[in-house]
């Protein structure tokens, strides 16, 4: 079964849909609300690969698995914290330190070594995992608000 679909259209501005509001009375349209954070990004993005072009969206739900959708929420967060602390520039470096130094501060070891992938953790590390990722996120002061619903209902799968 295929889990995501794809949508086509094209990125139409917000000036030409307000000043001439008559052309698009039959259109449907389509219309996301991006949070600060990721405003900058996301408009970087579409300087560089174009916007008026037809584009293809690909949606797709959180995995339905808990440790899927854990390991994506902590993803998200680690995403967030990045933005927030380093700027909508952050790449894909200075994420990753995050990432490790996230892992190795819970000094979990196994067969003598320190795991550094969130890969190697068990449901009940993965949970201790999110919540230090959500403590680093809230002494950074960055904006988690939208991910609280996914956060509660992920570490309560991870708590069963």
């Amino acid at each position: 079964m295929n889990k995501s679909f794809r949508v086509k259209g094209r990125l139409e501005p917000k000036s030409n849909i307000l000043s001439h509001p008559d052309l698009y009375q039959d259109v449907t349209l389509l219309c996301f609300v991006v949070t600060e954070a990721y405003r900058g990004p996301l408009t970087a993005y579409y300087k560089e690969n174009g916007i008026m072009n037809y584009q293809e969206l690909q949606l797709a739900p959180w995995p339905l698995n808990p440790t899927e959708r854990s390991r994506k929420l902590f993803f998200a967060l680690r995403d967030r914290l990045a933005i927030h602390t380093e700027g909508e520039g952050t790449g894909r470096e200075y994420k990753d330190h995050l990432y490790r130094s996230c892992v190795k501060e819970l000094d979990i070891r196994k067969e003598g070594k320190i795991v550094n992938s969130i890969k190697d953790l068990d449901k009940r590390e993965t949970w201790l995992l999110i919540e230090l990722m959500v403590q680093w996120c809230l002494e950074a002061e960055s904006d988690i608000r939208d991910l609280i619903p996914e956060y509660n209902e992920s570490q309560g799968e991870l708590k069963k």
